[in-house]
């Protein structure tokens, strides 16, 4: 006989797994102070790179420039602008990694906490079938039978002689 709620459990998991549980199961392996650090070191590295690249785009569109006004820049202010700009890019990067890693991983975690839950149903019932596997089993469990019951089958109930 087929058991429906293990069916519906079952097909729930499999598409939980197939879908979501793609990009969830992996993050189960981290904690949340984990995951956040590797989300901002590399972003951090990716932001760094891309403001480099940027950097060196701008000089060699430039450079023909660059080079005749050589003599009359202010390159200490250009320093500082740059390393100003890159200041305010990190520190707009951080919160922006921050606030969207932590609000995935805390989605992640409520979807693999539900995930669990299925799957501790999902236990459950295999249990169930497995301690209600036939009616003899069931009928004559030793433990759950009472005194009363025990004297049919012969008086001995724990090592126990009952007599009648």
């Amino acid at each position: 006989m087929l058991n429906e709620e293990k069916i519906r459990l079952m097909t729930k998991l499999a598409l939980y797994e197939q879908k979501e549980g793609k990009k969830d199961l992996p993050l189960s392996k981290y904690y949340r102070t984990d995951y956040l650090a590797l989300k901002m070191i590399n972003s951090t590295i990716s932001m760094s790179l891309g403001y480099i690249v940027l950097l060196a785009t701008i000089v060699l569109i430039r450079v023909e420039e660059l080079l005749l006004n050589l003599v009359n820049m202010d390159l200490a202010a250009i320093g500082r602008n740059a390393l100003i700009i890159y200041v305010v890019l990190f520190a707009v990067n951080m919160a922006a990694t921050y606030f969207i890693s932590s609000y995935r991983f805390k989605r992640s975690r409520g979807n693999l906490n539900h995930y669990n839950g299925n799957l501790k149903d999902l236990y459950m019932i295999y249990k169930k079938e497995e301690n209600t596997g036939s009616f003899f089993d069931e009928r004559f469990d030793m433990e759950k039978l009472g005194e009363a019951d025990m004297a049919e089958f012969g008086g001995i109930y724990d090592d126990k002689v009952i007599d009648d």
